[in-house]
């Protein structure tokens, strides 16, 4: 039964159907959306700026004219009203010179992939039923339960960055960690919220309500003992901005998360959100997946084309590149992102595809791996995660190939026995 419903959702046209809390279906166009205006990419007032060590923001707001916004203090990143007049690149060639500013960018336009160009179909089926979410055919084509004999993910905390999550979900009921927030509305609540207006003027309501549940419940289907840490930073249209994202990663961190799932991409490249990542990896050793979106072009996704992201892109049941799914050099692996099924809020399951769920998969094997050596360098993660996958028969995808949960334990295990026989051991 459960290949059929797979299947169906698989062939089924790329509209947006999903199926709100209150059990009703909402319709979205078959194809992408055609407002008079596209979105900006960008808020025109608005700029990033990361600081020098030791520099004051009252210091630049008084030598550009600018005032703060909002900020991400421990980062020393800001967000900045520009005088009245002058645009972002206008700020930024006017201050590419200043040694006190590490780097500057627009507050840039997050989205979730799924909520963007109408790519993918998620549904909630009454239909669907617990074993269907814990035995689908995902799991064992990345072998994630041949690896649960040397871990589950106990003790790792998994920051999700999206539309919130189902903190009451049966399925997460002592899963969720303690810190999460809701930075659309600015309160300690990140549970998922439908707002019933069509906010992005797409003429689709609520069309990424689930999202960040979703995403969770795969996260956990894979580390079944790691915990969630949910960060509402796009809102039920599945929309946000770069300083939120920033705020949310600093959150994470400050709530000891060691993996962040970025299932989501900016409109614009913001080399503020860059470089704190660079950062955070580099003095945290926090590991960053985010998917490579689901335009089905090659060019490079933001924040999935960073160096220090684990960038993961969607096959389909035959390890091919999904139809939607971004592709090129710049991809690190790939994961299955068709037909998943996952958790969905209101205490259902649901059947979803994307590069946002494929990101998911990834971020639960390195959860595992992670809880599996705790110490791990950076590097190591991501060499197992990478070295382990298996090459996929299609050479647009480009990364080492589809991920191998079991095989990548293998890898780190084996790199653990070496180290440790090395000399002075």
């Amino acid at each position: 039964m459960m290949s059929i419903r797979l299947s169906i959702a698989a062939l089924l046209s790329v509209s947006l159907l999903v199926a709100a809390c209150d059990g009703t279906t909402r319709s979205g166009p078959a194809g992408p959306p055609n407002p008079s205006e596209p979105p900006p990419a960008f808020n025109p007032q608005q700029v990033l700026v990361r600081l020098a060590t030791g520099v004051l923001i009252e210091t630049i707001n008084a030598r550009y004219g600018t005032r703060t916004l909002d900020a991400v203090e421990a980062q020393r990143v800001y967000l900045l009203g520009l005088p009245e007049g002058e645009s972002v690149d206008a700020f930024r060639a006017r201050t590419i010179q200043d040694p006190d500013l590490t780097a500057s960018a627009p507050n840039a336009r997050v989205d979730a992939p799924e909520a963007q160009g109408r790519s993918t179909i998620a549904f909630a089926d009454p239909a669907l039923e617990q074993s269907d979410y814990e035995d689908q055919g995902a799991l064992e084509r990345i072998r994630a339960p041949a690896a649960w004999s040397a871990t589950r993910g106990a003790g790792v905390i998994v920051a999700v960055l999206d539309t919130g999550v189902d903190v009451n979900h049966p399925q997460l009921q002592g899963a969720i960690a303690a810190g999460g927030v809701d930075l659309v509305d600015g309160d300690g609540d990140p549970d998922e919220s439908p707002d019933g207006i069509d906010n992005d003027g797409d003429g689709v309501v609520d069309e990424a309500l689930g999202h960040g549940t979703f995403v969770a419940g795969l996260i956990r289907s894979v580390a079944p003992d790691a915990r969630i840490l949910p960060i509402r930073v796009l809102d039920s249209e599945g929309v946000g901005t770069a300083i939120d994202i920033a705020k949310g990663i600093e959150i994470a961190r400050q709530n000891g998360a060691r993996v962040i799932n970025l299932s989501l991409g900016m409109a614009v490249e913001a080399d503020v959100v860059e470089e704190l990542i660079d950062d955070v990896v580099d003095e945290h050793v926090i590991v960053f997946v985010a998917s490579s979106g689901n335009q089905s072009t090659s060019n490079r996704q933001f924040p999935a084309g960073e160096n220090d992201v684990i960038s993961v892109a969607a096959t389909d049941d035959s390890d091919r590149k999904a139809d939607f799914s971004n592709f090129g050099s710049w991809v690190d692996v790939s994961a299955p992102g068709v037909g998943l099924i996952s958790l969905f809020p209101g205490s259902r399951l649901a059947s979803w595809s994307g590069t946002s769920f494929a990101a998911a998969l990834a971020s639960g094997e390195a959860a595992l791996l992670v809880s599996l050596r705790p110490t791990a360098e950076i590097g190591d993660i991501h060499d197992a995660i990478e070295r382990s996958a298996v090459p996929v028969d299609d050479e647009r995808l480009n990364g080492s190939g589809r991920i191998d949960v079991r095989a990548a334990v293998d890898w780190l295990l084996e790199r653990l026995d070496n180290d440790n026989s090395g000399p002075g051991s």
